[in-house]
């Protein structure tokens, strides 16, 4: 389960959905851990500090990559679901760490870059105690 801070300004029903979700999504959980930390945002941030619309865009992109790529990321020899999602923030950012840092096949490490690239950056920001993309 992921831990959440004390959110910065009142939710909307559907960002509390949202929130919600992840506690049993393990691979948007890993994402948004790798998103949090990879940036220069306080250790004390946590997805309770996404905006709505950022919090979702991360969500809609974990699961898509998650429906396509998902037949090679849940081969034996991979890792979790937490490390996978991690290794998609990380991949899709070109940072060190992601998919090439497990020794998986090349092909599928290959595959699994590539398709994470695909994605294109994602740009954060902290606005009056929100992230923002």
């Amino acid at each position: 389960m992921m831990e959440m801070s004390e959110p910065s300004v009142k939710m909307s029903p559907t960002h509390f959905a949202l929130l919600q979700s992840i506690d049993t999504n393990e691979f948007v959980q890993g994402y948004i851990d790798a998103a949090l930390k990879s940036s220069a945002f306080s250790s004390a941030m946590s997805a309770a500090d996404l905006s709505e619309d950022t919090l979702t865009l991360m969500v809609i992109d974990c699961q898509n990559f998650q429906r396509n790529m998902g037949h090679l990321m849940s081969r034996p020899e991979m890792c979790d679901a937490l490390q996978c999602g991690e290794d998609f923030w990380l991949s899709r950012h070109g940072l060190p760490g992601g998919f090439l840092s497990h020794g998986y096949d090349r092909d599928v490490t290959e595959a699994l870059i590539l398709a994470a690239k695909s994605y294109g950056r994602m740009r954060l920001y902290l606005k009056d105690g929100v992230i923002y993309q």
